[in-house]
């Protein structure tokens, strides 16, 4: 008889037994369950990356196609020029290991086709000769050549018949065409092609692109996928049939892979990928279980349509052995029992890292960011300390960007203020030069009869010292808007005169084209500023094109009005470079060979004009700057005065001129004494304002800056005195922007420097009227 105690100990411990093997059984269940999903999102993982490597290979070829097809459009790719052909292509496609072949063939059967060989790439090109075609010489390393493809040398044949060359001209875009058989070196084996017709601008034909690609190298994709040893992976396309077939078990060999290329899967011959492409096709993109004489099988099929002309499908199965075999198992029970033993202390260390530690990494490395002047990146936390110091992390931020803000702000400033200061004092003391040197063209032609045959050579003499005059108002417009004098002009009329100055600067391998639309209304401009903006746009687009390339003048009608263009097929800009080059002083070129004003002086004079500008560039494609200009609402007269028109009687008016230039204040006395003018002189403002209250004048004509007193401070004397006098204000640098406000005064007539004879008497003429 046995005792009750004895009896409960021995039910305790069959029942905790059995609890035990109920936890252990339960455990191992999960352990399976968990091996068997962890195996399934391999799969699904292997599928991906499968599938980004394939799509990554098709777009290298799509982009390779892309490239050397918009080449040949452009006429920087020739297929008849062998050696050129060669060495351009190579480049672009040795880097592309799908790449098997590649053929450029023209309308007309000619091109140039290369291919790559065991120890490198051959190629040659291929010319029409009357009814036949004949090859070009073999390019390459010729034993190579002569070993491994001595076909290459003499075959030739009309690549029109090609199956893709007339499916690239039927789909009339790029795509990618079914498999097909190889012919030549490689036949026997099948590949893709990818086909680009290319058009000129017409639409008219220019010949077909066409990149091979061996379905055998697809093959290096499967080589990387591998979950379990005996996994299976296949590619198929739309109809079943095998692309790429398994690399493991009997289809290592590539001969018998190579022999089940494009055959229709089936239960008779392949008996294993037909039931999972059949199973597969039921469960789509979710897992499947299939039981087979060699035991149960899990996996997947994935759709894969990367592009034009692509519908395959991945398949990746593996044996469920390989999942649950006896070394996994005991892998299992032990890791499991692992985790349970550390799963507390994982919990509790996982807890702790997320509470402290984890904030604490994210802020140092917002620390560290904000060191190399880039945007922190803080943590959410519900700690008080650890808010602290984000939101101290977040206001040195701001704080930084503030003072960055502030400091290009004052750099800009002061390049802006030392380029004015450098072009107001240029500006006044040519402008001063000039004044005499057309006072003296002015009293030459006056004093000579109409009909001398120096009239004409006076005139020319005239009308390029005014261009220079307009040179210097460009220099002043760049560090101030200046006052242009904005007329109705022929914009068609003003880019050809630019272009024949441009003549002399462009290299002899540079093409200087022009799109000009006809019948353009007219606009409001300067002539001579355009054709330094011109001159400007037209010399930065030269120092893109080192080797030379193609530079195009264009005008036509846009939304904004009427616009003139300089587009160029150089090097183009990234976006940092696009982003500055209206800056002062900037610049990419090398030490001595660019100012950086070029472009900030084009800002300035199409800002005179009312204008706007924009640029449209990308990298390695050239760069286009477009300029929008403001329409005129009439034509301009052509009617021109070149001589100094005869003043009316100005005996007996007295004249006080005050100028500091000794050039120009004799010109003025002459000039003003031969029509009757009594003229008193004065060198500064001082001795103007002095002279003015010995004695009374009819009118008053004095420079703006002069040593002692400016004009504006003798204006303003005067104005005391004689608020109604005439009086004439001229200046070579401009009036400290207050033009506007002094225009106001009805007796006061701004006369800008250099002026001519003719100018200067229409002033004192609308003076002495006025007053």
């Amino acid at each position: 008889m046995r005792s009750l105690r004895k009896v409960l100990h021995k039910e305790l411990v069959l029942l905790l037994g059995v609890a035990l093997a109920v936890v252990v059984g339960l455990f191992w269940l999960g352990m399976a369950r968990l091996a068997q999903r962890q195996a399934d999102e391999r799969v699904v993982a292997e599928l991906r990356h499968l599938e980004r490597n394939l799509t990554g290979g098709i777009q290298q070829v799509e982009h390779t196609s892309e490239v050397i097809a918009r080449a040949w459009e452009a006429g920087r790719l020739d297929p008849l020029k062998d050696q050129a052909s060669f060495d351009q292509l190579l480049t672009l496609v040795d880097s592309v290991p799908l790449i098997t072949g590649l053929n450029l063939i023209k309308a007309d059967g000619g091109g140039f086709g290369m291919g790559r060989l065991p120890k490198g790439w051959a190629g040659r090109s291929i010319r029409t000769e009357g009814a036949g075609w004949s090859s070009g010489p073999v390019l390459g390393d010729p034993e190579n050549i002569i070993r491994s493809d001595a076909h290459l040398a003499n075959r030739v044949m009309d690549f029109r018949t090609r199956p893709w060359f007339e499916f690239a001209i039927s789909r009339g875009g790029p795509a990618w065409m079914a498999p097909y058989p190889f012919v030549g070196r490689l036949a026997g084996q099948h590949g893709l092609a990818h086909v680009v017709p290319v058009k000129d601008r017409t639409g008219a034909l220019i010949g077909v692109l066409c990149i091979d690609v061996l379905l055998e190298e697809l093959t290096t994709a499967l080589h990387t996928i591998k979950p379990t040893p005996g996994s299976v992976v296949t590619i198929l396309d739309q109809d079943g049939r095998i692309l790429v077939a398994p690399t493991s078990g009997r289809y290592a060999d590539p001969a018998l892979r190579r022999e089940i290329t494009l055959q229709a899967i089936s239960e008779e011959r392949f008996p294993l990928l037909w039931k999972l492409h059949q199973d597969f096709r039921k469960g789509q993109d979710r897992g499947v279980t299939l039981d087979r004489a060699t035991g149960p099988w899990s996996g997947r099929l994935r759709s894969f349509a990367p592009s034009e002309g692509i519908r395959w499908e991945l398949i990746l199965a593996q044996p469920n052995e390989d999942i649950l075999s006896a070394p996994n198992r005991r892998a299992l029970l032990v890791g499991g029992l692992a985790i349970l033993l550390m799963l507390g202390l994982a919990w509790q260390a996982r807890r702790l890292a997320r509470r402290f530690t984890g904030p604490l990494d994210e802020l140092a490395a917002a620390a560290e960011a904000l060191g190399r002047h880039e945007v922190p990146s803080l943590p959410p936390s519900d700690l008080v300390e650890l808010h602290a110091l984000g939101e101290a992390l977040a206001s040195a931020h701001q704080a930084l960007q503030e003072r960055e803000a502030l400091q290009d702000q004052l750099r800009q400033s002061q390049k802006l203020e030392t380029v004015g200061t450098l072009a107001g004092g240029i500006a006044h003391d040519v402008n001063n030069q000039l004044t005499a040197i057309l006072g003296q063209i002015g009293l030459s032609m006056e004093q000579l009869p109409q009909d001398h045959p120096a009239q004409r050579n006076l005139r020319a003499a005239e009308d390029a010292t005014n261009r220079c005059a307009e040179t210097t108002r460009a220099l002043l417009s760049f560090s101030r808007p200046s006052q242009s004098d904005l007329v109705s002009l022929d914009l068609n009329a003003v880019m050809k005169e630019g272009i024949v100055l441009l003549s002399r600067v462009l290299d002899k391998r540079i093409t200087l084209t022009t799109d000009f639309t006809e019948d353009l209304p007219f606009v409001l401009g300067d002539q001579v500023q355009l054709e330094q903006i011109l001159v400007n746009l037209v010399v930065n687009a030269r120092d893109s094109l080192p080797a030379g390339g193609t530079i195009q003048v264009g005008t036509g009608r846009h939304e904004e009005g009427i616009a003139f263009w300089v587009r160029d097929n150089g090097v183009g800009m990234t976006p940092e470079v696009q982003a500055r080059i209206f800056e002062p002083f900037y610049t990419t070129k090398e030490l001595g060979k660019g100012t950086g004003l070029g472009l900030s002086m084009v800002m300035g004079l199409v800002q005179a004009h009312k204008g706007r500008i924009e640029v449209q560039s990308q990298w390695g494609l050239g760069s286009t700057f477009l300029v929008h200009l403001n329409r005129a609402q009439a034509p301009r007269s052509n009617a021109t005065v070149s001589t100094a028109p005869v003043p009316r009687q100005l005996k007996g008016r007295k004249i006080l001129v005050v100028e500091d230039e000794d050039s120009i204040r004799s010109l003025v006395h002459e000039a003003l004494r031969i029509h009757g003018a009594e003229i008193t002189l004065a060198s500064n403002g001082v001795e103007g304002w002095e002279a003015f209250q010995e004695a009374p004048f009819d009118l008053v004509l004095s420079d703006q800056l002069m040593p002692q007193r400016t004009g504006l401070e003798l204006l303003g004397l005067i104005r005391g005195i004689a608020p109604t006098l005439p009086v004439i204000l001229a200046s070579g640098r401009g009036l400290e922007g207050l033009e506007s406000e002094l225009r106001r005064d009805p007796n006061l007539t701004l006369l800008p420097k250099p002026f001519t004879l003719h100018r200067l008497f229409q002033a004192v003429e609308q003076s002495l009227g006025a007053g």
